[in-house]
């Protein structure tokens, strides 16, 4: 009864702590009740600080800031690739800038055909060193400053080069009215190779879950039978199966692991 009776008083006690704990701001709710709610959006939150996350394994920040516009809004900077992989990358970095609207810069090829007043020029290459250095999904970040500001990023693989793609936009903020970039030399490399994000993804918002993912560093997205079965898919499954096709197609750098649900019973929640 002693027992009893200290069980009791102890529930007592913890229920308004719990109750703090489901309205604490720390303690957001579920992602599955935030994205029903309304949108995806509330993941795009604007940098205010120019500062790279996840934490890169070196950086090195700069207090020099530069205009990516003028101030009648033409770009002052271009983006330069040589390969299929730093196109991609290009592609990547003008997506995660418009999520701010913050505009995006014109992808040139040939620098041949680079404005001449053009004042920062930013340029993705592939390394097989930085890969026998640092391993896969490694990327660099490095600038020179002269004239023309060169801003040059290396990738090891497709995923590096992504991921120096989406550290670079992590640099960009607005100034007032002015876009600016932050001047900051990185070398970056993952502690797991395997980064997966766990969902059940809501059909129409896949792509901009796997926007998400790219801007954070997480290679693989994990995707769920709802039907429990084997043998056949759901129709929710098959559109997210396309949308991410689709993606992939465009952009590439994550996996999908598609996840059998074998088990019949209850939801277990681990």
């Amino acid at each position: 009864m002693i027992k009893l009776r200290s069980a009791i008083y102890l529930v007592l006690i913890l229920i308004p702590f719990l109750n703090w704990g489901q309205n604490d701001p720390a303690r957001p709710v579920p992602l599955d009740e935030r994205l029903t709610s309304d949108s995806v959006k509330f993941v795009w939150i604007e940098n205010k600080t120019a500062d790279i996350y996840p934490l890169p394994a070196e950086v090195k920040y700069s207090d020099r800031y530069y205009d990516l516009f003028d101030e009648n809004g033409n770009t002052s900077a271009v983006i330069l690739y040589s390969s299929k992989e730093g196109e991609r990358a290009a592609r990547i970095f003008n997506r995660l800038l418009q999520k701010y609207d913050y505009g995006i810069l014109p992808l040139i090829n040939n620098k041949n055909l680079i404005p001449p007043n053009t004042k920062i020029i930013i340029t993705f290459r592939n390394s097989t060193q930085l890969k026998k250095k640092y391993g896969e999904q490694s990327y660099s970040i490095k600038w020179n400053s002269g004239k023309v500001i060169d801003v040059i990023l290396t990738g090891a693989d497709l995923k590096g080069i992504l991921y120096s793609a989406a550290s670079l936009s992590q640099l960009v903020i607005r100034n007032n009215r002015r876009i600016m970039i932050r001047e900051a030399d990185i070398t970056d490399y993952p502690s797991f190779t395997r980064r997966m994000f766990n969902s059940k993804p809501i059909p129409n918002h896949i792509q901009q879950d796997l926007d998400w993912m790219i801007r954070n560093k997480i290679e693989t997205i994990s995707f769920h039978n709802a039907d429990y079965t084997w043998d056949k898919l759901d129709d929710e499954l098959v559109s997210n199966l396309d949308q991410f096709s689709n993606w992939s197609e465009k952009f590439g750098g994550i996996e999908g692991l598609l996840l059998l649900n074998l088990y019949k019973g209850d939801p277990i929640e681990i």
